[in-house]
């Protein structure tokens, strides 16, 4: 964000069910008025897959409870293990560009 430029942006989740994805909520930089940050929230069942690659950009992958396997091509690695965002610290893994990675609840 340009440090001249008032940071007046507001989301609020839609009142429905997130759609098959499991997105809860997406902003874009452009949508935000950023230069380069995006953020999203998912919501995965214990079981569900999500498959994605970083592209041109870095990404961090947090976990607000539960835990989840990740792999990036060095084989699954599991992390997380609290059970909501008030029962200790959260668990991240941080991917770099162009990663393709896979994602079990």
């Amino acid at each position: 964000m340009k440090p001249d430029k008032a940071c007046d942006f507001l989301v609020r989740q839609a009142a429905v069910p997130p759609d098959r994805s499991g997105v809860l909520i997406s902003v874009t930089p452009e949508e935000a008025g950023w230069d380069t940050l995006a953020f999203s929230a998912r919501r995965l069942a214990e079981g569900d897959v999500w498959q994605e690659s970083t592209n041109d950009h870095e990404a961090a992958i947090v976990v607000l409870g539960g835990k989840m396997s990740i792999d990036w091509g060095k084989g699954a690695q599991t992390i997380g293990k609290r059970d909501n965002v008030f029962s200790g610290y959260p668990y991240c893994v941080y991917l770099p560009c162009g990663t393709s990675f896979e994602v079990r609840a």
